[in-house]
């Protein structure tokens, strides 16, 4: 992706109102549980894992769809009430399968209208945030995400990639989504759902 001038970013990705909605964050983060979530529920999902962006497509930056695939957990999976079986794993050792998408894949590249970098919330008594990010720590932000940092960094050169990451935290909004980890809780994780597909027009097409 760095060779092609593209920038990956270490997300999953789903459409929502016709545009791409990433959502950032390290292994473990639920980068794929909240696109499993949303697929779940009849939005298409443009990648798991690894987004890549067109950072210089004409009209402002522009995610190409990945593989028609979800890497989940087997909790997860039984979480959300999705079948198991015949699905391939990624490893023989481990419990996590490859769940196809099917009609539920997003095929063409779609506009990028938010992204949300996952964190972990330790009040207990909070069962997730939102929070909109000024510029230079959406720089930060997208920086960070950045997937194998490292090797765009030294393909890119460090000029390029701020470049990039300039132009994606000006035409995108990002927001610190905080969140529980290691409690799935499948009521709240559609809240939560609910909530991001309203914040970013769950159909209308409207910019937020």
């Amino acid at each position: 992706c760095a060779q092609r001038g593209l920038l990956p970013l270490h997300a999953s990705c789903v459409a929502i109102g016709g545009r791409a909605v990433a959502f950032s964050g390290v292994s473990g983060a639920g980068k794929s549980t909240l696109a499993a979530a949303f697929h779940r529920q009849g939005y298409p999902v443009l990648s798991d894992d690894v987004t890549v962006v067109d950072v210089e497509a004409p009209g402002g930056p522009l995610v190409l769809p990945s593989f028609p695939r979800i890497k989940l957990w087997r909790n997860v999976m039984d979480a959300l009430a999705l079948s198991r079986d015949g699905l391939e794993r990624s490893r023989a050792e481990l419990e996590r399968f490859h769940l196809p998408l099917g009609k539920e894949f997003q095929t063409e590249p779609l506009p990028l209208a938010a992204i949300y970098h996952l964190a972990e919330d330790r009040l207990p008594d909070l069962g997730g945030r939102i929070e909109r990010l000024n510029s230079l720590t959406a720089i930060h932000s997208v920086e960070t995400s950045v997937y194998r940092l490292k090797v765009a960094r030294r393909l890119l050169g460090s000029v390029r990639l701020f470049r990039m990451l300039a132009l994606v935290a000006a035409a995108t909004p990002s927001h610190m989504l905080s969140r529980r980890l290691g409690q799935l809780g499948l009521d709240d994780l559609n809240s939560q759902v609910t909530v991001l597909a309203a914040r970013n027009g769950g159909g209308s097409g409207e910019r937020e």
